[in-house]
């Protein structure tokens, strides 16, 4: 008798490549005409920034730019203290093998660490190191039998299969603007010298077709003053956002994930009404990434047989990614800095900066294994000259654990660590105290692979199955199935069960025997 089949497209879709790759980024940065030379280099920071990814055959390529800051000190009596702004692009090729234009990448890149020499009064050399993590997505269809029909005997069996796919990703960079007037006690701005920023208190939340991000914007703003060259002076903002990015198909119940990330942020001084530089205009450009996630449930076909029909069955593999949990956790590492023993002591802190990076990640024991640096930088004088103004940095590795709950064979995770806020206490010259927190969230995923059914052809008769014995005595085997052990012998599971007065399918007892009746009843030529 024929086979009838009913057949859909089943749409997956799943990280194909993952990779995480460190590029070193190198540059001279020139001192301007309009700058006085070099006497000390304090400080050299930066920010980095993606403004293109594409994927060719085999690799994806990123270009992007750094933005770096150099604050130094100088021997001019008007300008001791200075800074240099300077930018270098950088083109990054992550060789990955199978993959297509067709498929689309997730690319995520941060600056570890910068390096830098004093090569004259003039020139300086930069090498930022930046590590670049690169999870490439396939979307696949896949057809696949969802029904068949055909001999009276014909045998089925069905497993339930989960998987998550994400059915919309949105990418919007949005402009954050505000401007602050400092207080009349504060000494008027000559020149804003160094900024430190951070994103924190991020809110999400979903609607109908829409995803609402908040967060507020922390800006440290240093300073040197009109009225004494080695006075140095801070001011902190606090600038509250909240957009949203446009999703066709949310709802206010789906899942989804999000994430923000500040790209590049500029000041900007301006005059009061009564001429002085007391006002400060800050352009931001953030980052915000969101996708919507849908958990499927499906029956699905993974193997067909009958005991009185040959059959051949062509299977296709097929790869599922299933979102678990979303896990978050808050963490506080206290520490100890001190002082390069070739640096003098401190006599005020002027700032603490800190900065979060996941080093890698394993799964061990139901939970997921964080490893991590939290990089400081002070920034303090040495006395009361801007000419003593010294900074050091140290990196703070650490290992945190986020609980699964279960133990999972092939997991993958998306780790996400905000930024960290520091309280600090100076204890001596040549010691502070710190405390930093910061935020974990989880993303985790579980992958699958399963095997199929898109074909079912009659065929021959499998040989020596005619010559079997109408009644078969077996013994329970290790990793057996009911399922199994009737198509071997050319039964039914239904049969199995009522001969042998089994109460429990799935809880075979190894060693016990089955009495096993064929059903087949070939028709010989």
């Amino acid at each position: 008798m024929p086979i009838d089949f009913i057949k859909e497209i089943l749409e997956t879709d799943f990280v194909a490549k993952k990779e995480r790759v460190q590029n070193v980024i190198e540059g001279d940065i020139l001192v301007p005409d309009s700058r006085p030379d070099i006497s000390r280099i304090i400080s050299v920071d930066g920010r980095i920034r993606v403004q293109g990814e594409t994927i060719e055959d085999g690799k994806v390529i990123v270009e992007g730019t750094v933005n770096f800051n150099v604050l130094y000190v100088s021997e001019s009596e008007e300008e001791s203290l200075c800074n240099v702004e300077s930018s270098t692009v950088f083109k990054q090729e992550i060789e990955l093998e199978n993959i297509t234009p067709k498929m689309q990448s997730e690319v995520a890149v941060e600056i570890e660490h910068i390096d830098f020499t004093m090569n004259n009064e003039r020139k300086i050399g930069v090498k930022a190191i930046a590590n670049l993590t690169c999870n490439v997505i396939e979307k696949k269809n896949s057809e696949i039998m969802i029904n068949a029909e055909g001999p009276d005997d014909l045998q089925i069996l069905r497993n339930k299969f989960n998987y998550s796919s994400v059915i919309e990703k949105r990418s919007e960079e949005i402009l954050i603007k505000d401007a602050f007037e400092i207080e009349d006690n504060l000494p008027e701005i000559k020149e804003i010298i160094k900024l430190n920023s951070r994103i924190s208190e991020k809110e999400t939340k979903i609607t109908d077709k829409k995803i609402i991000v908040g967060g507020v914007l922390l800006v440290e703003i240093m300073y040197i003053t009109e009225e004494n060259r080695n006075l140095l002076c801070h001011y902190k903002m606090e600038i509250p956002f909240t957009n949203f990015i446009e999703m066709d198909e949310a709802l206010s119940d789906m899942m989804y994930s999000s994430s923000i990330k500040l790209n590049s942020i500029d000041t900007k001084l301006i005059e009061n009404i009564r001429g002085e530089n007391r006002i400060i205009e800050i352009e931001a450009f953030v980052q915000l990434d969101a996708k919507i996630i849908e958990n499927i449930e499906k029956n699905l076909i993974v193997d067909v047989y009958s005991p009185k029909q040959g059959l051949e069955l062509e299977k296709k593999m097929i790869l599922f990614s299933r979102r678990l949990e979303t896990k978050e956790k808050s963490v506080s590492l206290s520490e100890s800095l001190n002082v390069p023993v070739e640096s003098p002591g401190i006599e005020k802190i002027v700032s603490v900066k800190a900065k979060t990076l996941v080093s890698d990640y394993h799964e061990e024991d139901g939970k997921i294994v964080i490893e991590g640096v939290l990089g400081i930088e002070v920034l303090y004088m040495a006395g009361s000259d801007l000419q003593l103004l010294y900074s050091f940095e140290q990196e703070i590795p650490f290992r945190q654990y986020v609980e699964l709950g279960s133990a999972y064979e092939d997991i993958d995770a998306e780790i996400e660590l905000s930024d960290a806020r520091v309280k600090y206490e100076l204890v001596g010259k040549n010691r502070i105290d710190i405390v930093a927190n910061f935020d974990v969230e989880c993303e985790v995923y579980l992958s699958e692979e399963a095997h199929l059914i898109s074909e079912i052809t009659e065929a021959e008769i499998k040989e020596g199955i005619e010559e079997r014995p109408s009644l078969t005595i077996y013994s329970i085997q290790s990793g057996d199935t009911l399922w199994e052990i009737a198509k071997k012998y050319n039964s039914t599971v239904e049969i199995i069960i009522e001969s042998n007065n089994i109460e429990d399918p799935q809880n075979l007892k190894i060693n016990e025997y089955l009495l096993i009746q064929k059903e087949s009843q070939f028709q010989l030529n």
